[in-house]
C-alpha cells in the first residue's frame, strides 16, 4: 500500500510539474520564434522541475 501511495504521489508531482512547464513553453513560443537563449532556458526549468521525460511518448 504505501509504495502504490508513493507513486501516486510521485505521478502527480510529475503532472504538475509538467503542466508548469508546458506553460512556460507557451510562453517562450508565444512570438513564434524560439531563440537560443529561451531553448537553453526551457532546458534548465525542465530540470528543476524534475518534468517528465520529454523524449518520452507517454
Amino acid at each position: 500500500m504505501k509504495t502504490l501511495f508513493k507513486n501516486l504521489l510521485q505521478r502527480v508531482k510529475h503532472g504538475e510539474a509538467d503542466a508548469e512547464f508546458i506553460e512556460e513553453v507557451r510562453h517562450a513560443l508565444k512570438d513564434g520564434i524560439l531563440t537560443d537563449d529561451e531553448r537553453f532556458w526551457l532546458l534548465e526549468r525542465h530540470a528543476d522541475l524534475k518534468a517528465g521525460d520529454v523524449t518520452s511518448p507517454n
